[in-house]
């Protein structure tokens, strides 16, 4: 039987109509509290369930959490039709995968394993610390889905959209809501990319430049407004977050050092393209040209502008 917990309300036998919109959390072995849903979709199952419960989500596809004994019943499901299991949390007594193939091995995309008495707030002495772990790994697996909805995320087409007139408001909301979370560790805020430039064709994430002169103190603040953080190991002068609805990018976040060349180039090439108009529409041109030709690899689409950027801001 499949119980799905509504916001603020008890677990209800079926579906609901007014059951939050977003990713789908399937849990077995556990009934998560009520508040878990109000970030997620929370679907609490039997472990024999679990299988009917990942198809029926929307999508076919779901985030995973099972506890204790569950887990060995997840670990088969998600192995057998992995593409249903968008990730995994393992909430396990110690050993009880021991054998088990290496997370690096294992064919879902994302796995987090927790200790079990983090859900156990039942022990009189110790209910303080228990429901601070409590709160602890709601937290970290919420993380995790919004992590693991990140990089789902980068596997999404490049798909260039025409100009949206609403993209600078977007823009002054987020960037409000940042200067408030990060205080005086943001030293400056600005619109940059294509959305940051009128009239310009653009995929549709409004790109933000946050200026600091602690970029690791910036990190946490932003996450907590629902952010996933991709470590950039090539450059250590840049702290990258995005923000991700319903698996769709809306929001990057390039944390730089205040006065680098991380901060003063974007701005650059941005004032370049608003200044020149023939620029911006060569620029929309060689944009739509590399998405058809890299529309599965981000990556390979932005190198493939480097050129471009370089020449438009060094001339």
């Amino acid at each position: 039987m499949t119980a799905e917990v509504a916001a603020g309300g008890a677990a209800t036998s079926g579906a609901r109509t007014d059951a939050p919109v977003g990713p789908t959390l399937v849990v077995a072995g556990w009934r998560p509290p009520h508040d878990w849903s109000e970030r997620l979709r929370v679907v609490a199952v039997a472990p024999s369930r679990l299988a009917g419960a990942l198809a029926d989500a929307p999508g076919g596809r779901a985030h995973l959490l099972a506890v204790g004994s569950a887990t060995q019943q997840a670990v088969g499901v998600a192995a057998s039709d992995p593409g249903r299991v968008r990730s995994l949390v393992l909430v396990e007594p110690a050993g009880l995968l021991d054998g088990a193939a290496p997370a690096a091995d294992r064919p879902w995309p994302a796995t987090l394993v927790v200790p079990q008495g983090a859900l156990d707030p039942g022990c009189a002495a110790a209910v303080a610390p228990a429901v601070r772990e409590a709160t602890r790994l709601r937290a970290a697996v919420a993380r995790h889905v919004a992590d693991a909805e990140a990089a789902a995320a980068h596997l999404v087409p490049v798909e260039i959209g025409d100009p949206d007139p609403r993209w600078p408001g977007r823009f002054t909301t987020e960037a409000a809501t940042l200067r408030a979370a990060l205080g005086p560790r943001a030293r400056a805020v600005a619109h940059v990319g294509s959305t940051a430039v009128p009239g310009l064709a653009a995929k549709p994430v409004i790109d933000i430049l946050v200026g600091s002169d602690d970029l690791d103190a910036c990190v946490e603040p932003i996450r907590n407004l629902g952010y996933s953080y991709w470590a950039d190991e090539g450059d250590p002068e840049h702290r990258f977050l995005l923000r991700c609805a319903d698996g769709v990018r809306t929001h990057h976040v390039h944390v730089v050092g205040s006065g680098a060349d991380g901060w003063r180039a974007p701005l650059a090439f941005r004032d370049a393209l608003r200044a020149d108009p023939a620029l911006a529409g060569r620029y929309a041109v060689l944009k739509r040209r590399l998405a058809a030709a890299h529309h599965d690899d981000r990556e390979a689409y932005t190198a493939a502008k480097a050129d471009f950027v370089r020449q438009a801001i060094h001339g």
